[in-house]
Parts: structure tokens; sequence; C-alpha cells
């Protein structure tokens, strides 16, 4: 791709980290493409891979991620989170290396990086989009809550802006103290859930014609992720409910994988019409706690049983906090039993209803190309 210093480049990267970061980028991608500016996606992985199917006209960049894995028990997720620092710093000078090359290559103006925070150039504006600017463990660990705060206001500091997608409302808001807790940094602001269904007008609410009584969205890194798919996909089988699991695997997006069980399909991916479709008709939904799945329900009005995965606090934070408000209902993964989960979801949605949350689609305007238009990095 080549450019004139007149045109408006920007680079959009998210982390691979699942396919949240990826999601939620659809609705930035889709709005700066609205309004004439020129697109690059930057990626890798599975993540990358969606982008590059949702976006197949768009040029598409490389930039490798660390592989990032949660220790199997609660005992050693401090000391994984302090040996993991090396490697996060060195992801982050390799960031920075790549976006220098891709600077000069391809003319970019404008850096939009989802939790990557190696991608910044004091040529570009830069701009990190994140919900997480504090930490909630639990026990001992709360100690180091404070201090990694601490880190990550000094990466978000390296960017001219922060974005979180979320309410600044102290109460109508779906990251609670992860971007509430304490004084934001400097040029921060509240831009309102992203949603990769922002751009399906078609309500399915009032639908006669149910596909699924029951849809479980899954995602996350493996093996963890296919160990989840076959433990819910057996106890599915056992209940009286025609079962959608959506595996979340967009590499093999045009594969079906038919259950042994009659009321039972796994398939990889869904386009987003028919994501929203089998969603918005499902009596129960069963989802991991992804702040990125959160925020797809939330702006669709649909409630679900959210399943944090274990020893990652972020989700067990947000499935508690979501829960007391009564707009979510979860389960621990070990204790997983999908009827009693069921029952207790049924009960508590006849009491609470969760409030319709649309996508405000509040992006900021980006700067002038020519702010801080200088390819010679």
């Amino acid at each position: 791709m080549s450019a004139t210093s007149d045109q408006q480049v920007v680079l959009i990267s998210p982390l691979d980290w699942g396919l949240g970061h990826a999601t939620r980028s659809i609705p930035v991608i889709s709005h700066y493409l609205r309004m004439g500016y020129s697109i690059i996606i930057g990626g890798s992985g599975r993540s990358g891979k969606l982008l590059e199917q949702a976006f197949p006209e768009l040029p598409f960049v490389a930039i490798p991620a660390a592989k990032i894995n949660y220790p199997v028990h609660a005992f050693w997720l401090l000391p994984a989170l302090i040996l993991r620092l090396p490697m996060m710093f060195f992801t982050i000078i390799h960031e920075h290396q790549v976006l220098k090359r891709l600077i000069k290559r391809h003319h970019i103006n404008t850096v939009i990086s989802d939790n990557r925070y190696g991608l910044h150039n004091r040529h570009t504006h830069n701009i990190i989009i994140t919900h997480q600017l504090a930490f909630r463990f639990r026990g001992l660990l709360r100690l180091a809550e404070y201090p990694l705060h601490f880190v990550i206001r000094l990466l978000v500091g390296k960017f001219d802006e922060c974005w979180i997608p979320d309410f600044a409302d102290p109460y109508h808001n779906f990251s609670g103290m992860l971007s509430h807790r304490y004084k934001l940094p400097v040029k921060t602001c509240f831009i309102g859930l992203l949603s990769r269904f922002t751009n399906v007008s078609e309500d399915f609410r009032n639908s006669r014609h149910q596909l699924y009584s029951m849809v479980v969205v899954l995602s996350g890194p493996e093996p963890r992720h296919s160990r989840l798919v076959a433990k819910i996909a057996e106890q599915a089988s056992l209940l009286p409910y025609k079962t959608l699991i959506i595996a979340g695997m967009p590499e093999k997006m045009a594969v079906n994988e038919q259950a042994s069980h009659p009321n039972l399909t796994i398939v990889p991916h869904l386009a987003d019409i028919d994501f929203k479709k089998v969603l918005q008709q499902a009596d129960v939904i069963i989802c991991q706690a992804g702040y990125s799945s959160i925020m797809d329900l939330a702006t669709i009005g649909c409630r679900a049983i959210l399943i944090p995965t274990p020893n990652q606090p972020e989700q067990q934070y947000l499935a508690q906090y979501l829960s007391e408000k009564g707009w979510f209902s979860f389960v621990e993964e070990k204790a997983l039993a999908l009827d009693k989960a069921i029952a207790k979801e049924k009960e508590t949605a006849n009491r609470v209803r969760i409030p319709l949350f649309p996508s405000n689609e509040c992006l900021p305007l980006l700067p002038l190309a020519q702010s801080k238009n200088n390819y010679h990095c």
C-alpha cells in the first residue's frame, strides 16, 4: 500500500488474546472507514484471521504477539505475573521496532492500539484502547494491585490518548473498578460500548422462529479452551435444549461440526448477523466473562450465564461485579453444572432485566495527518 502525504493513514491493531480485542476493533475500523480514512489492520493469530475475514479488502500486516497463559493454580498467579514482566517489556520493544518499519513503508499518521503497549511512535498520533487501568485480585495478591496500576499508568502515558470502551457513569458502567477506581491518566475519555453488532441493524428479539434455545459462546487460549468446549458439549447433550456451541475459531469459519447428539450443534464461528440472530432468539446464553463478549451482549439486550476463566482476575471480577448488579449471573468453571446454572439464571432473570445499552458510537475525531507527519524515524 502506498500513500501520499495528504492522506490520513490509520493503523489499527488489537492484542491477540482470545477474540475479544479483535471483535471490538470491528466497529472502530468500520467507523473510520465511513469517515474516509485509509485503514491498515495489524495483528496476528486467530484475532488477526478474524479481522482479515471481516475486512478482506483492507491491507493486513503481521505484528506478532507473545502468547499469554495463566497458571493452573491460583498460588502461582503472582509469580507468573512477575516472571512475565520481562517478556512483556521485550514484546513492547519488539512492537515498537515493527511499528517504525511500518510507518516508513505505509506513511502511517495515526496508530490505534487495543492493549498493545508498544505500538506508539513520536512521529504518529498514538491512541490506546483499554478498559483495564486497575486490577482486582483476591487475598494477599491485592498487595500487587496498585504497583501494577502504576506500571500500566506509565505505559499508557506513552500514548497521546487513552480511550475506555465503557460509560463514565459511576453506576451504569460495565468495567467497574477496572477503569473507575483510580484517577484517570491525562487525555483519557470514555467512548461508550464497542460491539461487533453495531453494524447489524436488524433486531431479532421478537422473531417467532427460534433456531436454538441455548447458545454457548466460547473463546480464549488453548488448551483450556478446547477442554471447556468438550465439557460443555458433554453436559449440554444431556439437557432438553436445542443447543448451539460457537467455539470461537475463525480460522475454521467455513467448517460446521455436527455433534453426535441430535440437539447439539458445534460451529467454529458465525457471521455477525447470524451471531446476533441466535443470541437474541435464545432462551439461555452461556458465555465466558470476557469484557468484549459482555459489551456485545449488553448492546443487544441479552443476559447470560458468565463463566470466568480460572485464575484470570479480570474475568473473575467482572463476573462477580455484574452479577451483583443483577445484569448477569455466573458460575465458576470447576463447579459448572449446566442444569443448576440455568435454573438459577432463569430465577434471576425473572426479577431483573438487563437495561438496553446501545452502542453510542461516540468515537472521537482523529487529528489531522499534518500534525505529526514525519516519516524519517
